[in-house]
């Protein structure tokens, strides 16, 4: 699995200018959760630009970037929240307190998805991987890419861009991920050994 904070300081040290921190979970001595992920900072390219006056300027952008994710285990909306609590007072935060550090513990307490296998006489779980955005961590990523004057206003008045306006304009339903993650795991379930099926396997998640 990626190091994503080797990463980070390896390519630190070869001099690429980084975004300031990653985005996503801290590290902790747990399983990876969710989605952590970083990139070095937009390069700063010249381009010309027409003006008001009809002179031509040549004034530099910042568009290109690579970005580097590290995926986890996705969680249950039960995981969600205490997830979704922690890095909204991230000075506050004590992950190793809030979550059980092993992927057992996790899928007992029904806080993270998992799919289930029959080795023999023994049920095997294995993390279903979160595929999914971090909307905080993604606006980080952009933020940090930003020049400080450029004018950014993060409390800025937006339009109101609900679910139900984006399924009108895609003309598709959109899926609730958890959903989906929950119907994953409940196949796999579904095709043990009618022995094995609730041996040391937690009730469906919230």
């Amino acid at each position: 699995m990626l190091d994503i904070d080797e990463l980070y300081r390896r390519m630190t040290e070869r001099g690429i200018t980084m975004i300031d921190r990653i985005q996503g979970p801290p590290r902790w001595s747990g399983p990876p959760l969710l989605l952590r992920q970083t990139s070095f900072r937009a390069l700063a390219e010249d381009r010309l630009f027409r003006q008001h006056d009809g002179s031509v300027t040549t004034e530099p952008v910042r568009v290109r970037f690579g970005e580097v994710e590290a995926r986890g285990i996705a969680l249950t909306r039960s995981g969600r929240a205490i997830y979704d609590r922690l890095i909204a007072t991230p000075e506050d935060a004590d992950w190793d307190s809030e979550f059980p550090h092993s992927e057992s513990e996790l899928d007992a307490a029904g806080l993270a998805y998992f799919t289930y296998r029959n080795e023999g006489t023994v049920v095997v779980r294995d993390p279903i991987v979160y595929e999914d955005f971090l909307p905080a961590s993604a606006a980080g990523i952009f933020a940090s890419n930003l020049d400080s004057v450029t004018g950014f206003v993060s409390d800025a008045p937006g339009a109101e861009y609900g679910q139900d306006r984006l399924e009108g304009a895609i003309d598709r339903t959109i899926e609730d991920p958890f959903e989906l993650y929950r119907a994953q795991q409940e196949a796999s379930r579904a095709v043990l050994p009618p022995a094995h099926n609730n041996r040391g396997l937690p009730s469906e998640p919230a």
